[in-house]
């Protein structure tokens, strides 16, 4: 499908695509997880284990292997799919997300807090970029719009990250 002569490049045109909707929805909701990590996970471990430097071992475990591993995430991403390769991600992100929860409620050792937020660090999902690589899928034929959807994908993830 290609764009109406007359059509311009604004968030509205971008919205009104209907494959652009669910997409960028989802996107947002599943960022929120990476606006409130950093806060919440500090304050976790602090709670739990009474030390700002446990807690800053254990963000700091997590930011490692979370660039560490980026080149990995983005092998398998390209490799599988962003659908496929976008669950394969997530499920043991959540599951890493939750042992260091549990982990923390429960009184764990300091090297069971670090390997769990390495886990999930690991394998959280590059959701930025494979966004962006939809974008340019579901807007395919209407590349007037492409820069502005780009646009409101930053835009949304910053308001996400700001709240």
């Amino acid at each position: 499908m290609t764009m109406h002569v007359g059509t311009k490049p604004t968030y509205l045109a971008v919205l009104a695509v209907r494959e652009a909707r669910m997409p960028l929805l989802g996107s947002c909701l599943a960022r929120m997880s990476f606006a409130v990590l950093p806060l919440s996970l500090l304050l976790l471990v602090r709670d739990a284990t009474g030390s700002f430097a446990v807690a800053g071992l254990t963000s700091g475990a997590l930011s490692a292997t979370l660039t560490l591993f980026a080149p990995a995430r983005a092998r398998l991403i390209d490799r599988k799919g962003s659908r496929t390769g976008l669950v394969w991600l997530t499920v043991p992100y959540l599951l890493g997300l939750a042992a260091l929860i549990t982990l923390a409620e429960t009184g764990a050792l300091t090297a069971a807090l670090l390997s769990a937020a390495a886990v999930a660090g690991a394998f959280a999902p590059p959701l930025g970029p494979t966004m962006r690589v939809l974008w340019a899928k579901i807007l395919h034929g209407r590349r007037p719009l492409l820069s502005t959807a780009y646009a409101l994908d930053s835009v949304t993830e910053e308001v996400v990250f700001t709240l």
